[in-house]
């Protein structure tokens, strides 16, 4: 599908810099762009940047460079021209009131790319990457989002996809003609096929687990007693005051969030109220707050004033703690008011640090590393890494594992062209309107 309208968008902050860019896509983007710049659009070859001027009428706006790129050759495979202004926020504004005055229109959220879908210039994974491009804040997550961009997820995809799709010819043709001799098609051959096709999507979804921690970080829960050092140990770990520190207990009510790079890995740090039977209303929701976050978290980071022995109360922590399904780390703090000996069975590592001098921190982080698995995380994209994608992999393998057990070719045929679809949902090949659409809100207007 080619569209056959023009839209226009301010493609980089609208916010005062040194330059601002405009895009242009559509049939008439070249023709639209010719009516306000100086310079010959129109006529200009692919691949060309044009110096001149914008106008209104008679009245000079700026000067500018426009790039111009023709169909199929852009990035969204249409006629694209981009208009690089200065970057004060007025003139952006007022270039884009004269293209809308000239025959186009404001493009929505995710257009442009949703356009470079439409016309075939990348799948729904490779859309997605886009946006973790723009969205990556560590070199893991830009280098797994260029990955992904290449193709990562695809090429592990669509092969699957392939293979069954000769697979399910093969069988439907055999139903329809059982009197034909279909060469290599008996039960062992789609047993081995189907088999061959269900490991390969398990694999892929054993994957997730390692491309959300890519994606949205490693969720971390600093947990305690009140009066721990979970806020102390919180700034320590962020390098600088985020979150208050008193000698009164039950100072932290709410879940305090932020994040820190570790080994090139985003962590997600939740400084949460200390666990005790609460004394107000207040203190009692942020002691809820603290058990959801605890066992919603995937590494716990479990802190003890280890100056002074254990407590009944500090061993009724530890039992909540070890219910929950995330790595735990005993982070015996005050290290330096004195150490009392503690045992700490059932912890996949124990730290003793002094938050508060800053002793043990990088021991620390190297065990948060380590647990995270920080150094076995793959950057070249080839994991998937959020909800959607998994959703349609497990699909699949759950019609391939049916597919797998079952007896009846009409059966399994149907449950092979279940996982056909469900693979094609990933790759967009054979995703609702619905669920492109709501991809593509979620990217930034002008992208």
């Amino acid at each position: 599908m080619w569209y056959e309208d023009t839209v226009a968008a301010v493609s980089t902050p609208l916010q005062t810099a040194a330059l601002g860019v405009v895009r242009v896509s559509g049939p008439a983007a070249l023709s639209i762009v010719g009516q306000i710049f100086s310079g010959p659009v129109q006529k200009a070859a692919g691949g060309t940047a044009l110096h001149g001027y914008i106008r209104d009428g008679q009245t000079l706006i700026d000067e500018v460079v426009v790039t111009v790129f023709r169909a199929p050759h852009s990035y969204t495979g249409e006629d694209v021209a981009e208009i690089s202004c200065h970057g004060s926020p007025f003139i952006l504004r007022w270039v884009m009131r004269l293209l809308i005055g000239c025959g186009a229109r404001a493009a929505a959220a995710g257009e442009f790319t949703k356009r470079a879908f439409i016309n075939g210039k990348l799948d729904l994974t490779r859309a997605e990457a886009v946006a973790d491009l723009i969205n990556s804040e560590t070199k893991l997550q830009a280098a797994s989002a260029v990955g992904g961009l290449r193709g990562g997820i695809w090429d592990r995809i669509e092969p699957i996809r392939a293979e069954l799709v000769g697979l399910a010819a093969q069988m439907l043709a055999f139903i329809d003609f059982p009197d034909d001799d279909i060469s290599d098609l008996s039960p062992q051959t789609i047993r081995q096929t189907v088999l061959s096709a269900l490991g390969q999507t398990q694999a892929l979804a054993e994957g997730f687990d390692k491309g959300r921690v890519i994606r949205s970080g490693v969720r971390v829960c600093i947990c305690g007693r009140p009066n721990a050092g979970k806020s102390t140990l919180m700034n320590r770990l962020l390098g600088c005051e985020r979150s208050i520190v008193t000698g009164d207990e039950g100072t932290t009510r709410d879940v305090v969030e932020d994040s820190v790079v570790i080994d090139g890995v985003k962590f997600v740090l939740s400084d949460t109220a200390g666990i005790r039977r609460a004394s107000s209303e207040a203190e009692r929701i942020g002691v809820d707050r603290a058990g959801d976050n605890m066992r919603a978290a995937d590494l716990l980071l479990c802190v003890f004033d280890a100056s002074a022995a254990l407590s009944d109360a500090d061993r009724s922590f530890i039992n909540e703690a070890l219910a929950c399904s995330g790595r735990k780390i005993a982070v015996l703090n005050k290290l330096d008011l004195g150490q009392a000996e503690y045992d700490m069975p059932g912890f996949d590592s124990y730290v003793r640090v002094s938050a508060a001098r800053g002793d043990g921190a990088e021991e620390l982080r190297r065990a948060m590393s380590e647990l995270a698995g920080c150094g076995n995380l793959p950057s070249d994209g080839s994991v998937i890494n959020n909800l959607r994608q998994y959703e349609c992999v497990v699909r699949a393998a759950e019609a391939l594992q049916r597919a797998a057990d079952g007896a009846a070719p009409d059966a399994q045929l149907q449950d092979i062209e279940e996982a056909i679809d469900a693979l094609g949902s990933l790759t967009g090949r054979s995703a609702s309107e619905d669920i492109i659409n709501d991809i593509f809100s979620r990217f930034c207007v002008g992208k």
